[in-house]
């Protein structure tokens, strides 16, 4: 979660010890430098870029991005998030899969692919629980999981976390990593990108906190029309970055809705081309979707912001030691299936989507059973966290889509008044 509340920060604090070193600093100072010098050099020789061309530069480089080397997520890094602060969330999610699987008439073979999995803790605790379930609910049912990672790094912690002997068998087609799971021995595949997994089965999708990274466009409304925001270099200095405003209309700016009502507009192409490619596979083989994400419902305007060591870091700052991201539009991403046959449910805040799948039940549960007093008073400050309306709950939004289930009357799980 990339918010910069501080009692979230001095609670995770108390959670983790953070540890850093001279080295790592001075490594971090040379990247920093190098990012901004070669930022610069191509706006010299090319002209002034998009901010979404900057934000792919900064964050996915394959030399030098922030995603693609850099562990960001804990104490050490730069943001925590929901699974990472205990079991609780990922169970949930968990079991919202495994109770539409059943709405949807249990098929036999099934495909659970998760977009951006961090550490691998969120899959983990979604693979305790399926093998949980396995001989009561899943039977014979065949589960394989996949998973969309471009960083190397995150990728090898990810296979340390969940895998515990490589495949037996030849890699898939486009497959750059693949094992069984520790628990339950489930085959799990990693791709780069969401096009190179297979399309053929019964498929779940699981976005958290992975729209948000997508790069984004920026506009303005002024007294000719709609112009774009782009990056230069300020003239004052050799290695300086500053937003400049085009003077002309860009084809960019077409994205924008003709009853477009704010004065400022972020919009993220990526984000509909990836939820309408998950639309299209539900479509196809079945499935559903749950996408967990802090956004809006296409009001807010100006929501660019980058984050290190937890605090607010402004984007030309720290280049490639610091994440940038901008609040997913729940609403873009709506209009982006609303010609598929995929039903979307929401969104509705986390705080009300973990109320409903009984996370107080289960908080309660888990109290009653732990004997130690700090790892109680853990879970306690984490579920306030998660659900404080002002930290994690009302902030992040859950949005389901759905493809054919036997019930047309029976809520999607988990999206009822409470």
């Amino acid at each position: 979660m990339r918010l910069n509340y501080v009692s979230r920060a001095c609670m995770y604090q108390r959670l983790c010890t953070r540890f850093r070193t001279s080295n790592t600093r001075f490594i971090n100072t040379y990247s920093t430098q190098f990012q901004i010098e070669t930022i610069c050099k191509t706006i010299r020789y090319s002209g002034p870029m998009s901010v979404a061309q900057y934000m792919r530069t900064v964050l996915t480089n394959s030399n030098t991005g922030y995603y693609i080397h850099k562990d960001m997520l804990g104490a050490e890094g730069d943001f925590v998030t929901s699974p990472e602060l205990n079991q609780i969330f990922g169970e949930l999610v968990g079991i919202w899969f495994v109770n539409e699987w059943k709405a949807m008439g249990c098929p036999s073979d099934i495909e659970f692919v998760e977009l951006g999995p961090g550490k691998g803790t969120l899959a983990n605790d979604v693979v305790r629980l399926f093998q949980h379930f396995r001989q009561k609910v899943f039977g014979q049912s065949k589960l394989s999981f996949r998973f969309v990672e471009v960083s190397e790094t995150l990728s090898k912690l990810q296979y340390d976390v969940l895998c515990g002997k490589k495949l037996e068998c030849e890699m898939p087609q486009d497959c750059y990593q693949a094992g069984y799971s520790k628990i339950g021995h489930f085959p799990m595949y990693w791709y780069r990108d969401l096009e190179s997994v297979p399309n053929d089965k019964f498929t779940f999708f699981l976005a958290h906190e992975f729209f948000d990274a997508l790069p984004i466009y920026k506009f303005v409304r002024g007294k000719n029309g709609w112009r774009e925001i782009y990056v230069d270099v300020k003239s004052s200095s050799e290695n300086e970055l500053q937003f400049v405003l085009l003077p002309e209309v860009t084809m960019a700016s077409k994205l924008i809705k003709s009853n477009e009502t704010r004065n400022h507009v972020e919009i993220c192409p990526m984000a509909g081309s990836i939820v309408s490619n998950i639309a299209k596979r539900i479509e196809n083989n079945n499935g559903g979707a749950l996408i967990i994400d802090y956004g809006h419902l296409g009001e807010k305007e100006d929501t660019l912001r980058g984050f290190k060591d937890h605090q607010l870091n402004d984007i030309f700052d720290n280049i490639g030691e610091a994440d940038i991201t901008a609040d997913v539009d729940f609403q873009f991403i709506c209009d982006s299936v609303k010609d598929s046959s995929v039903e979307t449910t929401g969104p509705i805040i986390q705080q009300e989507f973990l109320k409903n799948m009984g996370i107080e039940v289960r908080l309660m549960m888990l109290l009653r059973n732990c004997k130690d007093k700090g790892q109680a008073q853990t879970l306690i400050d984490s579920y306030k966290i998660i659900m404080d309306e002002k930290q994690m709950g009302e902030r992040f939004k859950v949005l389901a889509l759905t493809g054919k289930r036997e019930s047309s009357e029976e809520p999607v799980t988990g999206f009822y008044d409470s």
